[in-house]
C-alpha cells in the first residue's frame, strides 16, 4: 500500500480516542449527539497529519539470524548428530495493509439507508437515524500502530545411523514458536461486569451490546493486531531403506502438538478472532492443524517372480512392480462452538465439570455431547479451544504396473492403482456447534475405494 493515494482510507487510533468527545449510545443502537461529540473521535486518514500511507511503520526492519551444524559422532560416516536455530519472519499483507477494508470505514460514505424508502422512488424516504458505526480493517492495537510480521522461530535437534544393508534410522526433535502472529480482534467488546464477564443484559438480545464498550460512539471494530503466540513441538522417528533386495521401504512416525492463542487465520487459515480479548490466556489451546500422531509407509517391491524368464512368461508375468502407501493418524482439533438465541458475547459452550468429552464415536455421536453446556448469562464459555477431537484417518493406497519396453529409447507403462483399497469409512467433518440440531454428528467423509487403470507411452 506504499502507493496509495492519501486521504481515502482511514483507520481508528485508540491512543487518539477522548471519552469525553463520545455520543450517547441508545439501547437500540441509535446515538445521541452531545455538546461535544466528534464523529471522527480517534479516526486517522493516511497520508495526512503525519499518519503514513500505510497507518504503520513501526517496524521495518528485522534481524533473520539462522545456525546449523553436523557432527560425525564416531568419525565413521554412520552416525550424525544435526542441529539448527532459524529466525525468520511471515509477511502477512494486511498487518500493513488494510486497503481493502480501510475504504469503507467514516469518513468515506460506502452507502446511504433511507427509512422509509418507497419504491420504485426511494429518495422519498428520510435517512436513517444515526448508529454507532462499525468498523473493518483496522490494523491498530490498543496502544496504537505498532503491527508487524509474525517472528517465527523453528529448531531441530536429529540423531542418524546408518546400520548394515543401508538402513537408515533417525529421531528428531523440532518444535516453532511464532510469536506477534496476527489475530483480527474486536477491540471494542463490551467490558467485564464484575461478577459477570459482561453485562447479562447482552444475552437477552434487547440492548445493543455496544452501550457498554470502551469506545462508545462506535459498534464493533473489527482490528488486525499483531499480538498471538503459537507454539508447536515434535517428536520424528523415521525408517528408511533405499532401493536393495528389489525393496524400498520408507516409515516415519510423528508425535506432535499445535497450541495458540484461539487461531488466527493469517498463518493457519483456520479459526479467527478470541471468544474475550480482555483475558488473552483464557483463548490458548489446541489449533486446527493439530493433529497429535501420524503414521506413514511407503514402499515400493520390485516382484522377482519370473524375471528375466524366457518367451511370453517374461513378457507378460515378469517385472511387476507393487507400491503402496499407508496413512493412519489421528483426527484434527476441533473448535467446540455455540449457537443459541442466547448465546450473548459468548463463542464457546461451557465444558460440564468433570466430564470426559471422548464418546462413542458413532455417526449419531461422535464425541460426547453432554459434556458441553450453555454458558450462564453474562459470562464466556470455558471450553478450551480445540478440545474436540475430530475423526481420524486409517488409508491405504496401492498401485501394480510394469513397464514394456518397445525399443532402447520407447516403452509403455501399465498401471493399475487403487486409493483407499478397502474402502474404509475414513470421516473427515463433525458437528461441533452446540445448539445445532445435529451437534456432535459426522458431517461429511473422504473419497469411499476408487480404482484407476492408466497406460502411459513413454518415448
Amino acid at each position: 500500500m506504499v502507493n496509495a493515494q492519501r486521504g481515502i482510507l482511514s483507520s481508528f487510533n485508540p491512543a487518539l480516542y477522548n471519552a469525553t468527545q463520545a455520543p450517547i449510545v441508545n439501547p437500540d443502537g441509535t446515538i445521541t449527539v452531545t455538546p461535544n461529540y466528534n464523529p471522527l473521535n480517534g479516526i486517522v486518514i493516511n497520508g495526512e497529519n503525519g499518519v503514513p500511507l500505510n497507518f504503520s511503520t513501526a517496524h521495518q526492519w528485522y534481524w533473520a539470524p539462522s545456525v546449523g551444524f553436523a557432527y560425525d559422532v564416531f568419525g565413521d560416516g554412520k552416525t550424525a548428530l544435526r542441529g539448527g536455530y532459524g529466525l525468520t519472519y511471515a509477511f502477512v499483507p494486511s498487518n500493513t495493509d488494510c486497503s481493502y477494508d480501510c475504504a469503507g470505514n467514516v469518513p468515506q460514505v460506502a452507502s446511504i439507508s433511507l427509512s422509509p424508502a418507497p419504491f420504485p422512488s426511494p429518495l422519498g424516504g428520510t435517512p436513517v437515524p444515526p448508529h454507532a458505526s462499525s468498523l473493518g480493517g483496522a490494523i491498530s492495537g490498543n496502544s496504537g500502530f505498532n503491527t508487524q510480521d509474525a517472528m517465527v522461530q523453528t529448531f531441530s535437534l536429529s540423531l542418524e545411523h546408518r546400520f548394515r544393508d543401508n538402513w537408515l534410522v533417525s529421531i528428531a526433535g523440532a518444535g516453532v514458536g511464532a510469536r506477534h502472529v496476527q489475530e483480527v480482534q474486536n477491540i471494542n467488546q463490551p467490558y467485564a461486569d464484575p461478577p459477570y464477564d459482561y453485562n447479562p443484559i447482552i444475552n437477552t438480545g434487547t440492548v445493543f451490546p455496544y452501550v457498554y464498550s470502551p469506545y462508545l460512539g462506535y459498534g464493533a471494530m473489527a482490528t488486525y493486531t499483531s499480538g498471538d503466540t503459537v507454539n508447536w513441538d515434535a517428536l520424528e522417528i523415521a525408517v528408511h531403506h533405499p532401493v536393495g533386495h528389489n525393496l524400498f521401504l520408507n516409515l516415519s512416525y510423528t508425535w506432535q502438538h499445535d497450541l495458540g492463542t484461539d487461531v488466527n487465520y493469517a498463518l493457519y487459515q483456520g479459526w479467527s478472532g478470541m471468544q474475550n480479548i480482555h483475558a488473552p490466556g483464557q483463548n490458548y489451546g489446541n489449533n486446527p492443524n493439530n493433529v497429535p500422531q501420524i503414521l506413514g509407509i511407503s514402499y515400493i517391491w520390485k516382484i522377482p517372480c519370473f524375471r528375466g524368464a524366457p518367451g511370453w512368461k517374461g513378457v507378460a508375468l515378469g517385472g511387476w512392480q507393487y507400491a503402496g502407501m499407508t496413512t493412519i493418524q489421528s483426527g484434527f482439533s476441533t473448535m467446540p462452538g455455540i449457537s443459541t438465541a442466547t448465546m450473548g458475547l459468548a463463542t464457546r459452550p461451557d465444558r460440564v465439570s468433570g466430564s470426559s468429552v471422548k464418546g462413542p464415536k458413532t455417526v449419531q455421536e461422535w464425541f460426547n455431547t453432554a459434556a458441553f453446556a450453555a454458558p450462564a448469562a453474562g459470562y464466556f464459555g470455558n471450553a478450551a479451544p480445540g478440545s474436540i477431537a475430530g475423526p481420524g484417518v486409517a488409508d491405504f493406497d496401492m498401485a501394480l504396473y510394469k513397464d514394456f519396453r518397445i525399443t532402447e529409447r520407447q516403452k509403455i507403462q501399465f498401471r493399475a492403482e487403487f486409493f483407499n483399497i478397502f474402502n474404509r469409512a475414513n470421516f473427515s467433518g463433525v458437528q461441533s456447534t452446540f445448539g445445532a440440531s445435529n451437534f456432535g454428528q459426522i458431517t461429511s467423509a473422504l473419497d469411499p475405494r476408487i480404482a484407476e487403470f492408466a497406460l502411459r507411452y513413454q518415448f
